[in-house]
């Protein structure tokens, strides 16, 4: 059975969606992106927070907001990755740098 994984940002369009791309083909999960603004793309809502066997969180603010907004989840089934906002989609720093700390924590 595929591990369930949610890559999150605040605005869901750099960051969690790269990741989102990076792994949407990767034959040994299922993912999906949102971010925790309600100007995201894709807004994270309950459903997707029980969805996910895994939510990857960009920044350690993310974490907590989630886990304030969504009192039934455990901490544990959250995971920052410590990845900036400075970034733009598809950059080739970023991409590696995903890469690198999603593969560290899924191995």
């Amino acid at each position: 059975m595929k591990k369930k994984i949610l890559f999150v940002c605040t605005l869901n369009q750099v960051r969690s969606r790269l990741a989102e791309e990076m792994y949407a083909q990767d034959k040994r999960f299922e993912v999906r992106s949102a971010g925790v603004s309600i100007r995201a793309e894709i807004v994270i809502d309950k459903e997707l927070t029980e969805w996910a066997d895994r939510i990857f969180v960009m920044e350690a603010w993310q974490k907590e907001y989630i886990l304030k907004k969504f009192s039934s989840i455990h901490g544990n089934k959250i995971v920052s990755l410590d990845i900036s906002e400075e970034y733009i989609h598809d950059d080739v720093a970023l991409r590696k740098i995903l890469g690198e700390k999603i593969e560290k924590i899924i191995q």
